[in-house]
């Protein structure tokens, strides 16, 4: 909102764009799902960033896959274990080849999740760990011009409300964002509404779907 010269309040509307996830298909070709979600009138699609396993060194062959169906690819989803000093490396250079990727794509935005939670739960230790490798991926990945979100997801490390506090206080913010999804926060008992707009000046991404408690 801004207040024009007349004095009135004014209200700028942001605009949004829209894509299709391809996990509604779960484990249909991706083919068969890019050409449903064209039919259905998307624009854009996120998928795995596993597809890099398959489309690394024929990224033409993908890129004319989305075209032909007048698709952009909007993000891709990676992520997991980053807290454990023994497989840290692996997952930077991991997710680094997943931002290589979205930029040969035209793409700019990586979704990560934080990896599943020990059940015993986790000391301050890890949450250090996590957010030193998550600075390290969201550098490298910046200079490619691709945007890290990290993603609160239910039953990975970072899922309850105060381990959202937790990790955003502890990683950059300049290059450390926030790819939101309200369902996976509901779910965890949290307020999405509150969530959004505690971290609105970083919410770069957002996932929708249901929740149903039930």
């Amino acid at each position: 909102r801004r207040t024009g010269r007349s004095g009135k309040v004014e209200v700028e509307m942001a605009t949004f764009r829209s894509s299709c996830h391809q996990i509604t298909w779960s484990s249909a070709p991706l083919v068969e799902a890019l050409d449903d979600i064209h039919e259905f009138g998307y624009r854009g699609v996120e998928t795995f960033g596993s597809v890099i396993e398959e489309f690394t060194g024929r990224e033409e062959e993908f890129k004319r896959m989305l075209s032909e169906r007048e698709l952009q690819l909007s993000a891709l989803y990676g992520g997991g274990v980053m807290h454990d000093p023994t497989t840290r490396h692996q997952a930077v250079e991991e997710s680094l080849q997943i931002a290589r990727f979205l930029q040969q794509m035209g793409a700019n935005q990586l979704v990560l999740g934080t990896g599943k939670r020990d059940p015993a739960g986790h000391p301050a230790e890890d949450y250090q760990r996590l957010a030193e490798t998550l600075n390290e991926i969201a550098h490298g990945a910046r200079e490619l011009g691709v945007v890290t979100g990290i993603h609160p997801h239910w039953n990975n490390i970072v899922q309850e409300r105060d381990e959202i506090t937790r990790i955003f206080d502890l990683v950059d913010t300049d290059v450390v964002k926030l790819a939101f999804d309200p369902a996976h926060v509901a779910k965890a008992g949290a307020d999405p509404v509150e969530v959004a707009e505690a971290y609105q000046d970083i919410l770069v991404y957002l996932h929708i779907k249901d929740y149903v408690p039930a």
